[in-house]
């Protein structure tokens, strides 16, 4: 509610509602991309907490229960959009955070349990009894559960998780906070939920009813379901890994590659670079130590380790492949789980398979028809079989060494006959092969076999074929048709784009950068930390390393690592004096340590590290313009964040000159700028420009990225913002919920980008009333602030703050204060006195003085938060029209009406040249002008203000329509028109009816 409201019924004397115009709830603003450099010591914030005595004693003598019990609402609550954060732009060569490599050792099944207990103390070795049983019986399932106490280590490891089926066991008390986060994540394929109060959770888990298995408070019953459900992952552990690429793409960036694309081209150019990489002992060494860790517990297995180390030449790679043995099992399965490590490591073998292949091919298709036909058995996981469906007439890629028979009837046999349903199909693949097109090598291998199987015909790995059709025969077996493809003109060139795009020819570096540019950053450095490893890594090769490894912690919010990663990089480079050698690689370096502080909200050391970053550049002759473009981006972010909007446009519009004038028209960075930019017209209230750009940003993504691009997310945001702003309330919601679709599925699920996202769907809902939901998303914000930030970190005050006024629209005053507080706190800890933040912090509290009639302490509150947004936007800015509405607000209770009219009327002028002519926020004022001259008897201007109000409000807020409809009646009633009063007091009810019935 936003509206003072006393009882209509008291016919014996005026009522009067005037709207307090903001109770400030805190939008924050989010980052897309950005660049490359980072800072070093911590800011030490100099504040003197006596000149804050003030603010802290309205929280101790409003705890008063009696005060509490008679406070009034405020007349209207709205969303600031203070938006502290901008998006920057970054850069490779550093950049980006990744979570803790997984490694697979041990875990020889295709998907993994994850067990959140706050029981679990150790996560090792379960001393407890009960829990000791869980763990005997559950590891006939899987031979490494993943137990976790931790909510955050728990999350940062399920954000890990990008392969194997995931089936989760949560405990009660974390259940209801945890599993909003987690439903969604794509490997999950069922919750559980262990628990000592079954009917506790019975109504909540409701809305997740989609993967949630059950509710058990027995452990019996639990680990049963858990069998049930894992039994066919177990049975089906040996499915072929497989990529599709749709042709009707048109993308040309590494970055627009959609997930299924990205794995297609993941493993061309993986094999691609494994192939030019020289054979050696070593890496023959690396594998055989990797199997025998694999296999420490199998005696058998051990034994053909040792044959394999003692016995085995490049002539007989297919014969050890194709023996049912630790090689085949170990290398398809890194394959299936994309394990680069383990990949890696067993490239000796890789090449040997395929040099092998690539001697029999030319005999091979030289004595066999033209066209052939083989065939392949197997089982399928359902949506991998729909995904197939939906790109009939695309290419798939089989991403392992792939074996196939001239018989389909022995296909059959391997394809079963549907028993794996609901979760497996059973499919037989038939495969057409033209042998006069060129393509990767195939052979018949069964001279070479060990098991000497005839007509058995092998495929390399990465070999790409068309997807021709699909049908059902007879209920239970699938039947698809490929085609062998030679290597298609379209894929060619987009290698060529690819190559282009990271470097001119495949080398080590190559692989990692490809990643990283596709986002995948847990592989990304399990590749950096394995080139680390070589021994013939020189150390500015290991200063590039660090970079890379670093802008991966970066990107994943893990700051103080990064930190860490780059200042290596920076000794290395300092320590063997880059500057002179390499100097385009030190500037990159200051750039990166100037994004880790712009992250940690310590700008004066990221502008301090931009600014080295600028200066290195300039003293270079062949610098890139788009590197110096970086760094004016970076600068400029940091100013909007900062307030300094006009220093921020400048530098913005620096490196948008520079991107339009070097870079291509559809490059991505040009899109970071736009949208920066289109932040800065938001921020000082120049909502077309801000609109402008924000369109421009979108139009040029939509012709480059894919539907859930991250890039995406941020243009979602800040055009969900701006309608926020505007009023458009449903137009916000849908897309900062576009926004929130693609960080879940991008992002870390407890990453901080995700809590401001639910931050600001929370402030729409609270503009439209629905505090509950507000509240809902709120507490989804806070329990990820609280696992991943520290505890004075400006977002958290942003949280409490919103939620404070939530509670205070729904007149849950201690609450309220209790949240209040909380944000003020931070605030004094993270902020210098003078920080935009503060202005709406001293809203909130001139609003509570307010509402307990103590005038002067009010008009206090208000004026100093007029003080700090006149240091901080322009004079036209929509935040200063709410502080002079506040301020008005005020003096019309003191019965100033002089003063009252002129802020009003401030209010408005600011209100009419930068919002639409019907947003809500006018009619407000418009409504508030009315009362005055009410007040003051002139009843010809109070109708004609309270009209205008009417106009604005009558498709809109029915709380508000309802009290200018009631004021109209007064007025009226005044003038003796009963047929009007009578008529605009039945237009009241009816409203109120209308409120009701919706709240119920």
């Amino acid at each position: 509610m936003t509206k003072t409201q006393q009882s209509i019924l008291d016919q014996k004397r005026i009522i009067q509602r005037k709207y307090s115009d903001r109770i400030i709830l805190q939008t924050l603003k989010r980052k897309t991309k950005r660049i490359n450099d980072k800072n070093l010591k911590p800011v030490s914030w100099p504040l003197s907490t006596s000149e804050f005595v003030n603010d802290f004693e309205l929280i101790h003598e409003i705890k008063d229960p009696q005060y509490l019990n008679t406070l009034k609402l405020p007349k209207k609550k709205r969303l600031s959009s203070w938006a502290d954060l901008a998006v920057s732009k970054r850069t490779l060569s550093n950049k980006r955070t990744c979570a803790n490599p997984v490694g697979m050792s041990g875990n020889k099944n295709s998907f993994i349990i994850l067990w959140l207990d706050a029981n679990n103390v150790n996560t090792e070795y379960l001393n407890d009894g009960l829990m000791t049983d869980r763990k005997i019986r559950l590891d006939t399932l899987v031979n490494n559960i993943k137990t976790f106490n931790n909510k955050k280590k728990c999350l940062d490891y399920l954000s890990t998780i990008l392969i194997e089926k995931i089936f989760f066991i949560i405990s009660g008390s974390f259940g209801k906070t945890i599993v909003p986060l987690i439903y969604k994540h794509e490997q999950i394929q069922f919750i559980y939920i262990y628990c000592l109060n079954k009917d506790k959770h019975e109504k909540w888990t409701k809305n997740y009813s989609e993967k949630i298995h059950g509710i058990f408070n027995n452990k019996n019953d639990l680990i049963g379901k858990l069998t049930e459900d894992t039994g066919i992952y177990s049975s089906q552990n040996m499915l072929s890994s497989i990529s599709i690429f749709n042709l009707s793409n048109k993308e040309k960036s590494v970055r627009d590659l959609n997930k299924e694309q990205a794995k297609f081209m993941w493993f061309q150019l993986l094999l691609e670079i494994l192939l030019r990489l020289p054979s050696s002992k070593i890496a023959k060494n690396e594998m055989i130590k990797e199997s025998k860790l694999q296999y420490y517990d199998n005696k058998f297995e051990l034994q053909r380790i040792n044959e394999f180390q003692k016995d085995y030449h490049s002539s007989n790679a297919i014969a050890w492949y194709t023996r049912d043995c630790f090689l085949y099992r170990l290398l398809n399965r890194s394959f299936r789980l994309q394990d680069i490590d383990i990949i890696f490591k067993f490239r000796f073998i890789i090449t040997d398979l395929y040099d092998e292949l690539s001697k029999l091919y030319p005999k091979f298709i030289s004595s066999n028809d033209k066209i052939l036909f083989v065939y392949r058995g197997q089982g399928m996981f359902v949506d991998e079989l729909n995904n197939l469906k939906q790109n009939i007439g695309g290419l798939i890629s089989i991403n392992t060494f792939f074996s196939t028979t001239t018989s389909s009837e022995v296909a059959l046999l391997f394809a079963g006959e549907g028993t794996g349903r609901p979760l497996i199909e059973s499919v037989v693949f038939e495969i057409e092969i033209d042998t006069s097109k060129i393509t990767k090598p195939y052979a018949n291998i069964e001279k070479l076999s060990y098991l000497k199987t005839e007509n058995e015909i092998l495929f390399s790995m990465g070999t790409i074929f068309q997807i021709e059709s699909i049908e059902e025969l007879d209920g239970k077996i699938w039947y698809i048709k490929l085609i062998l493809s030679s290597e298609e003109k379209e894929l060619n060139e987009l290698m060529n784009h690819f190559k282009n795009d990271i470097e001119k020819t495949p080398n080590l570096f190559t692989f990692g950068v490809y990643l990283y540019k596709m986002g995948d950053y847990i592989k990304a450095e399990k590749y950096f930390r394995i080139i680390l490893r070589q021994q013939s890594m020189n150390p500015l090769d290991k200063a590039i390393i660090f970079n890379c490894i670093g802008a991966l912690y970066d990107e994943k919010g893990n700051y103080d690592r990064a930190l860490k990663l780059y200042k290596k990089a920076l000794i290395l480079q300092l320590k063997f004096k880059i500057l002179f050698t390499d100097p385009i690689r030190l500037s990159m370096t200051f750039n990166n340590i100037g994004h880790v502080f712009d992250n940690k909200g310590q700008y004066n050391l990221a502008l301090k590290y931009y600014k080295k970053a600028l200066q290195t550049d300039r003293t270079l002759s062949r610098v890139s313009e788009s590197d110096i473009s970086a760094v004016y981006g970076n600068i400029g972010c940091v100013q909007i964040k900062q307030g300094k909007f006009r220093l921020a446009l400048k530098n913005l519009t620096k490196a948008l000159n520079l991107r339009l004038k070097y870079l291509p028209s559809n490059h991505p960075d040009i899109a970071i700028t736009y949208n920066n930019i289109g932040q800065i017209y938001f921020q000082i209230g120049s909502y077309t420009d801000a609109l402008d750009n924000y369109q421009k940003a979108l139009d040029n993504q939509a012709k480059y990225l894919v539907p859930d691009h991250s890039s995406l997310a941020t243009t979602f945001s800040n055009i969900g913002e701006l309608n926020s702003e505007l009023g458009h309330y449903t137009i916000a919601l849908e897309n900062y919920q576009k926004a929130v679709d693609i960080q879940q599925k991008t992002l870390p699920l407890n990453h901080p980008d995700l809590a401001i996202m639910f931050d600001n769907i929370g402030c729409v809902y609270s503009k439209k009333e629905d505090y509950d939901t507000a509240l809902e998303y709120f507490q989804k914000a806070l329990t990820i602030e609280l696992i991943s930030l520290a505890s004075n970190h400006p977002a958290l005050s942003t949280t409490y703050n919103n939620m404070g006024n939530a509670y205070y629209q729904q007149r849950k005053y201690l609450l309220a204060l209790q949240n209040f507080r909380k944000a003020l706190k931070v605030s004094l800890a993270a902020f210098l006195r003078k920080d935009l933040s503060f202005a709406s912090i001293y809203n909130n509290m001139g609003l509570l003085y307010y509402q307990r009639t103590n005038y002067v302490k009010a008009l206090k509150y208000h004026k100093k938060a007029l003080e700090i947004k006149l240091i901080h936007l322009p004079i036209h800015h929509p935040d200063l029209g709410s502080s002079y509405n506040n301020i008005g607000l005020i003096y019309h209770k003191k019965g100033n009406y002089t003063m009252a009219l002129k802020n009003y009327e401030k209010c408005v002028e600011i209100r009419l040249q930068t919002l639409p002519f019907d947003h809500p926020d006018i009619g407000i004022t418009y409504d508030n002008i009315g009362m005055v001259y009410y007040d003051k008897e002139d009843y010809e201007n109070a109708l004609l203000y309270l009209k205008k109000a009417l106009d604005i409000q009558l498709p809109l807020n029915q709380s508000y329509l309802a009290v200018t409809y009631h004021n109209l009646a007064q007025i009226y009633l005044k003038q003796k028109n009963h047929d009007m009063v009578l008529a605009y007091y039945t237009k009241y009810l009816e409203a109120q009816n209308r409120l009701t019935q919706t709240k119920t």
